[in-house]
């Protein structure tokens, strides 16, 4: 019964993800406070979204296709059976989320110290980039061919830790700055400072959320295995696990869609000499203060 359960809150969580992963990517590409380094790091995390939600959901629709609502062998040893590649590219999905985040921590920690060396800076943005895909196809190969999965849960578990103390750090350097520097920086600076201090905002809450998960479900399979636990028990872990990724996504894209909503209802009307009454959109100006009054 409990299994029953199981695939079929994973298959409402994998259909009801896909929508929030497009909301998201309609957010990024449509804010106008994205410069392109935030585009280029959200946009890998849309990715790789976008792939561990596809590759869960033919997992689990193809297992009930040969299996039903029963717990069968070919679901829990589904890579002998069928081709790995689904799970492969659900793990690539899996590092490069974790590398995608880490990106937009770093980015969002250089636009708030705003480095002068803008060549460098870019430069070693887009190498990092480089050794990020790089290393989230490899790794994939490493969790399940070399099977290192307590080294996989050191280097992943460090990642998302700085992950999060970067994110964390940048927030409260945010609004120091904004605070200490009032007449010392200019207008485009202080946006900048904002827009930091409003994306972790909506970001820091999902991405524990998200790294929790991942560090309790990967130690769990560890222990399982380690205690030579049962298929039944691994694979429950696991799709859990996987649900809860799918989860995060949507957490993450209903967090910042509010954020900014709750923003853009704010406006300006303006008339003209004959009466007419004109809307305009927020304008940097319009954001800055509103910040502001959110951190008093």
């Amino acid at each position: 019964m409990l299994f029953e359960i199981n695939i079929i809150l994973e298959l409402l969580i994998c259909i009801s993800s896909i929508p929030f992963n497009f909301l998201f990517f309609y957010i990024i590409f449509t804010s106008k406070e994205v410069d392109l380094k935030w585009r280029i790091t959200l946009f890998l995390l849309f990715i790789s979204s976008i792939l561990m939600s596809f590759t869960h959901l033919a997992r689990t629709l193809i297992c009930v296709w040969i299996s039903g609502f029963e717990m069968h062998p070919i679901y829990a040893n589904f890579g002998n059976y069928y081709s790995l590649y689904i799970v492969y590219f659900h793990e690539i999905g899996f590092c490069l989320q974790s590398f995608s985040l880490l990106a937009f921590s770093l980015v969002i920690l250089m636009t708030i110290f705003n480095q002068k060396s803008k060549f460098f800076e870019n430069l070693g943005f887009f190498i990092f980039i480089l050794i990020s895909l790089g290393l989230s196809i490899f790794l994939p190969y490493f969790l399940y061919i070399v099977r290192e999965r307590i080294l996989t849960l050191l280097f992943f578990t460090t990642l998302d830790i700085s992950t999060l103390l970067i994110l964390i750090f940048a927030s409260k350097k945010s609004k120091t700055h904004y605070k200490s520097k009032m007449g010392s920086v200019n207008l485009e600076q202080r946006y900048q400072l904002s827009q930091v201090l409003n994306w972790t905002k909506s970001m820091i809450p999902s991405v524990i959320f998200a790294k929790w998960t991942r560090f309790v479900s990967i130690s769990s399979i560890i222990y399982v295995e380690s205690k030579n636990g049962g298929e039944f028990e691994r694979t429950l872990i696991y799709s859990i696990y996987n649900s809860f990724l799918d989860v995060f996504m949507i957490l993450l894209a209903v967090g910042i869609f509010l954020r900014h909503r709750k923003f853009r209802k704010i406006s300006k009307d303006l008339k003209t000499i004959d009466g007419h009454v004109i809307k305009q959109n927020p304008s940097q100006q319009d954001y800055i203060s509103y910040l502001k009054n959110q951190w008093n």
